[in-house]
């Protein structure tokens, strides 16, 4: 099936098959990648240090964190581990934090004397003949 090409005229739309021949005009080239000999921001011949340690992130043993640190996100995470504290604890916050959009909301975008909700300030001022 040969692709369409799409053209506009002012009259009507016209669509017609692109020819055969457009296509084999088209040179192939080979992809080259530029790759300086002085590059700030690679270098080949040290890629540990050019793309991280990737080794260093695989351990989990006890050693990579301290014991005082994965005891006190064990203590702080107690109180969550069940469902009701869970929930209570994102009631109140959630709520906590939709009064306090609210809050901030309705003061920036306070309904002005015509009440069309726009913000104060909106208003452009009267021009020298009482227009805008």
């Amino acid at each position: 099936m040969a692709p369409l090409a799409v053209s506009r005229s002012t009259s009507r739309l016209q669509v017609r098959a692109a020819s055969a021949r457009t296509s084999s005009r088209r040179s192939i080239r080979a992809v080259a990648a530029y790759k300086p000999e002085e590059s700030k921001y690679f270098d080949i011949a040290d890629m540990e240090n050019t793309t991280g340690a990737w080794n260093l992130y695989g351990q989990d043993d006890k050693a990579r964190y301290p014991e005082s640190q994965a005891e006190f996100f064990e203590r702080a995470g107690a109180n969550l581990a069940r469902r009701e504290s869970l929930l209570a604890f994102i009631g109140i916050f959630g709520a906590g934090g939709v009064v306090a959009a609210e809050s901030v909301l309705t003061k920036a975008w306070k309904v002005n004397g015509a009440g069309n909700g726009l913000p104060e300030g909106w208003e452009q001022p009267m021009g020298p003949r009482d227009r805008l």
